[in-house]
């Protein structure tokens, strides 16, 4: 079928091509959206990313405790 010739989706994976096309049909129906942009990553790489964005927003320290240094 054409569903094996879209780049980036595996032979095994095509039957849930028109699912998940449907799932997203229904919700931007039930939403009222007029325009979805679909991710090609998985929920877990978005966790992943979001995570490191909040790590990389924090400052950072050295993990050295310098209070009280030079007093005697």
């Amino acid at each position: 079928s054409a569903r094996t010739e879209l780049p980036g989706i595996t032979p095994e994976r095509t039957y849930q091509i028109v699912a998940g096309a449907e799932v997203a049909m229904r919700a931007m129906k039930a939403f009222k959206i007029k325009e979805l942009e679909i991710c090609p990553w998985a929920l877990r790489e978005g966790v992943l990313l979001e995570r490191i964005d909040r790590m990389e927003a924090k400052p950072r320290s050295s993990g050295l405790d310098l209070a009280g240094l030079g007093e005697a």
